[in-house]
């Protein structure tokens, strides 16, 4: 694995695995987006990774080189963190987030089906995606 920073013309900060390179684009498997926050105990800054393309289907993404200022490689620590944050969101993380986004399509059908009774509209809004980042 090639783990990578790589930080885009927005402004965003991405861990990754650099896979392949074009004349225009960058393969990245697996991207996070680096967020920092508050702990809200020890009110120190905690590194936080999400994944930066949750929604597709491919963890392969390609990126246009004008929209890289640079790629570099990241040092021991930072490559298991993110290794353990990309194992952690597969394993327990995703699956967590499908079950409640099943939830909540079924709710939404079963609504649909009932010609939106007032009790299911009740039971949509008590269902919430589950945080796909870390704390």
């Amino acid at each position: 694995m090639n783990i990578c920073h790589i930080k885009l013309i927005t402004g965003e900060d991405l861990l990754g695995d650099v896979n392949d390179h074009t004349k225009n684009t960058v393969l990245i498997n697996g991207p996070f987006v680096v967020e920092e926050r508050i702990n809200s105990s020890s009110g120190g800054a905690v590194m936080v990774l999400a994944p930066y393309a949750a929604y597709g289907t491919s963890q392969d993404i390609w990126f246009q080189d004008s929209h890289i200022l640079f790629v570099t490689p990241v040092n021991d620590e930072y490559r298991k963190f993110y290794i353990a944050s990309r194992k952690y969101n597969e394993k327990y993380l995703q699956p967590a987030q499908m079950k409640e986004l099943n939830k909540i399509v079924d709710a939404m059908e079963d609504a649909v089906d009932k010609k939106a009774h007032a009790s299911n509209i009740v039971r949509l809004s008590s269902i919430s995606v589950t945080n796909t980042s870390f704390h």
